[in-house]
């Protein structure tokens, strides 16, 4: 068994009686999502609420994944989501905060368990998009502007986040600045420098914000290369953003 606990957790969770595997695994709590039944397996994410505290608590069995830093090796998703978290936050990339990992194998099934404290005061991106009552509070071009610089920030880290969904972006207005962080880590990989690999997550993310106008779009890639104006860096990356979003198109047609 592997068992990973955060020391300012330990005694938080120990009077909770909730410091080993069947501790979590045996809660009953309710989903928060359908399954995700790929990957030969299952894994599913509930919530917890205890002594004024909000968890997410991920549980999955037989979903796997291989990647460099396993040798290829199966092993449960959960633990690469937890490697890149460490990787995010060693690299001051604000992410979700890990309370509790453990994996072990039972009966031939690979299962393991991660808990993250809930963003609380935060809201998805796409969720803020789409909610003119809740936008309407918000300086959209602050808004722009802090996501683009964060999302570059997180490029030059060395770090490709590869599922960038607006789902995945989480945002807090707090006396006059907006805080954002990362979800959903566990594809994230090296870009090695290549722009190409860069725009892929820029590309993904204007590909799933139909809500936001072309304007916005360019003050993003503005703000996200340090620009006051367009030049031939800017117009390279919309055509390859263009290209993208084209080829993406016509496969999913």
């Amino acid at each position: 068994m592997e068992v990973y606990i955060p020391e300012k957790w330990r005694a938080w969770l120990e009077e909770e009686c909730l410091l080993r595997f069947d501790d979590w695994w045996n809660l009953e709590l309710e989903a928060v999502d359908e399954a995700n039944t790929g990957r030969g397996g299952w894994s599913t994410v509930f919530k917890l609420q205890r002594r004024g505290r909000v968890f997410f608590v991920k549980r999955q069995s037989n979903h796997l994944s291989r990647n460099l830093s396993s040798g290829f090796f199966s092993r449960p998703t959960f633990k690469s989501e937890l490697e890149q978290v460490h990787r995010y936050r060693e690299r001051n990339i604000p992410c979700i905060e890990p309370v509790f990992f453990a994996s072990m194998k039972i009966k031939g099934e690979h299962q393991a368990i991660l808990v993250t404290e809930s963003l609380e005061g935060y809201c998805a991106l796409d969720e803020l998009l789409q909610d003119p009552v809740k936008l309407v509070a918000w300086d959209r071009r602050h808004l722009c502007k802090s996501v683009a610089v964060s999302v570059a920030r997180l490029h030059a880290a060395g770090i490709e986040h590869y599922n960038l969904y607006p789902k995945h972006i989480f945002v807090r207005y707090h006396e006059g600045v907006i805080d954002v962080r990362f979800i959903d880590l566990e594809t994230s990989r090296h870009h090695f420098g290549l722009l190409k690999r860069r725009l892929r997550d820029i590309e993904t993310l204007s590909r799933r914000t139909p809500w936001v106008s072309n304007t916005e779009r360019l003050r993003f890639l503005l703000a996200y290369f340090c620009k006051t104006k367009v030049d031939k860096k800017i117009r390279q990356a919309i055509d390859l953003i263009a290209m993208r979003s084209k080829r993406k198109s016509k496969r999913a047609k």
